[in-house]
């Protein structure tokens, strides 16, 4: 497999492409749309929407049970096991595997995309103004920045996850998401050196 290099003659993204350096619905439709298709093929591929993925559905679903079991009927806020299950049925997807419930890992997968969420919500205008970037001190204020590190601190996970399914890949046995995008793009690499399939997030 080649360098995880930008092709030539390609324009190098910003590393804050997604949540700053332009309208998102602007940015590199065409990588989107490439990827979009990709995703939804694969996902049915591994068995979404398809009852292949029910027993892996009914596994978290017992795990689950077994949650509010350990409260011997008291009082419980279900926001945390409930956001802990469905994360881990989209990990299943994407990983290959699920977590324990209180994983450091999977915790700081959630929290950050809470904060983003949160973060998009309060300043949703600057994904369509991105120049309010620029101005003095309004990142910060905005609380923009802090949403950068978010992000980041995500694609990192995302990072050494994609290193480790390299290292133990077998293309006879697809186990996830990962799996999947990491044939197809060496398929795509051979075919065509401009394809978006770089090996790069599309953010």
């Amino acid at each position: 497999m080649r360098p995880l290099t930008t092709p030539p003659g390609r324009k190098q993204r910003n590393q804050h492409s997604c949540l700053g350096n332009g309208p998102f619905f602007l940015n590199d439709m065409h990588i989107w749309k490439e990827n979009r298709r990709f995703v939804i093929q694969s996902l049915k591929d591994l068995g979404l929407g398809k009852t292949k993925i029910e027993a892996q559905i009914q596994d978290e679903i017992n795990h689950f049970q077994e949650v509010l079991k350990s409260f011997n009927g008291q009082p419980i806020d279900l926001v945390v096991p409930l956001t802990s299950s469905m994360s881990n049925n989209i990990s299943s997807l994407v990983f290959g595997k699920r977590y324990k419930y209180d994983d450091p890992e999977r915790k700081l997968l959630d929290e950050n995309l809470d904060e983003l969420i949160n973060l998009l919500g309060q300043t949703a205008f600057h994904v369509f103004f991105p120049w309010i970037r620029n101005l003095p001190f309004l990142p910060n204020w905005l609380g923009i920045e802090k949403g950068y590190k978010q992000f980041e601190g995500s694609k990192e996970i995302f990072r050494k996850k994609i290193e480790e399914h390299k290292k133990t890949l077998d293309k006879r046995n697809i186990r996830d998401l990962i799996d999947s995008y990491l044939v197809e793009m060496e398929v795509r690499q051979a075919k065509d050196a401009n394809t978006t399939f770089e090996g790069k997030m599309p953010c």
